[in-house]
């Protein structure tokens, strides 16, 4: 069952569970899901994380964030736990206004510049170009989304916490280069089942809640604290 567990199940949480993602409850929709995948696995887009800078590069399929999932090892799960602090200021959450308003930016951008808003990503002569094209595939998919959302995922999006996945994973992982978060590795996606959730103790009943209302196979939730 997904409930707090004793100290010492807790403890055993913990070291098995090698690898951790820091990220915000605005994940946690398309994470109980479909698991921790990296952009190119999902049918969906997440409303929250750096997808616009994976996927901006003259080759964004090629890409770190397209196609594996970033974890920092056991031993630097602080910088996991810093990340996904990082992820919780009201300039960082997604609303609606300021997804159309990205929208409309960048469509005006490329069109001013002859580019089709539509066109491939990856496929402009410059950065700042293939960002613009990131930004309206991003958006518009999150946009179209967002009728189908129930009031509860809203809630996790609209007013985000920190939260970090443990992966239960034990197989090859790459070490990333140039990257400035200490301990950086790359994995493959994860399955809901292999996945601990870290929230703050305080929100482990509507996690817990919105478990129950998705069907979620994830294995535990447990306090964030018992990270610290």
């Amino acid at each position: 069952t997904n409930a707090v567990t004793s100290n010492s199940q807790v403890s055993t949480a913990i070291t098995t569970a090698p690898y951790y993602h820091g990220s915000s409850s605005a994940s946690l929709p398309n994470v109980l899901r479909n698991g921790l995948r990296p952009l190119g696995e999902q049918d969906s887009i997440p409303y929250t994380g750096e997808l616009v800078s994976g996927i901006t590069g003259k080759n964004p399929t090629g890409s770190n964030n397209f196609n594996r999932i970033s974890v920092a090892t056991s031993e630097k799960v602080q910088s996991a736990i810093r990340y996904s602090s990082e992820m919780q200021p009201a300039a960082r959450t997604w609303t609606p206004e300021k997804s159309q308003q990205i929208l409309a930016e960048a469509i005006t951008n490329l069109e001013q510049r002859g580019i089709n808003p539509n066109a491939p990503l990856g496929s402009a002569q410059n950065p700042i170009e293939n960002m613009w094209l990131a930004q309206v595939y991003v958006e518009t998919k999150r946009l179209a989304q967002w009728p189908n959302i129930s009031q509860l995922e809203r809630t996790l999006i609209e007013e985000p916490f920190p939260v970090v996945y443990g992966t239960h994973y034990s197989g090859q992982v790459e070490r990333v280069l140039g990257s400035d978060i200490p301990g950086d590795r790359f994995i493959p996606g994860m399955s809901p089942e292999n996945l601990t959730v870290f929230v703050p103790s305080e929100k482990i009943e509507f996690v817990r809640n919105l478990v129950q209302e998705t069907g979620s196979p994830i294995r535990e939730i447990l306090p964030l604290e018992s990270l610290r």
